[in-house]
């Protein structure tokens, strides 16, 4: 795919030095590529940043996204809530702290190890049916 972006990228940008209109543009890269052709907006685009001298067919770096929401104050709120009601469903406790349904399980299972068993919340440990039998 990053291929084909370098090419979309190198014909807009030599039609665009012939110039052509963006529209032009966008019917001849919809001929030649079908269902893969950029869409309009992202013709228009990349050939307004050519007419404006642009030379570079690479897309600019991009921050990417947080590595990861779950931080040690995400994991004690969520246990706190966990706590207070044992029976709080995954659903509220993303709404309440506003973040994802993913990042609160990944919260619950992998950091505090624990699983619902009967619609309640419980450290993973208790319901682990071998291990309390070899316990006892």
């Amino acid at each position: 795919m990053e291929n084909l972006k370098f090419q979309f990228h190198a014909v807009i940008k030599f039609l665009c030095e012939e110039s052509h209109a963006t529209k032009e543009i966008h019917d001849r890269l919809c001929a030649m590529y079908r269902d893969s052709a950029p869409s309009n907006t992202t013709v228009t685009r990349w050939s307004n940043e050519f007419q404006r001298g642009r030379e570079s067919l690479e897309d600019d770096p991009r921050s990417s996204r947080p590595s990861d929401v779950v931080n040690p104050s995400v994991i004690a709120a969520v246990e706190k809530l966990i706590r207070d009601d044992r029976r709080i469903k995954v659903t509220e406790i993303a709404r309440t702290m506003q973040i994802s349904h993913g990042s609160v399980e990944t919260t619950i299972h992998d950091h505090l190890k624990m699983s619902n068993v009967s619609a309640r919340w419980v450290p993973s440990n208790l319901h682990d049916r071998a291990r309390r039998v070899t316990t006892s």
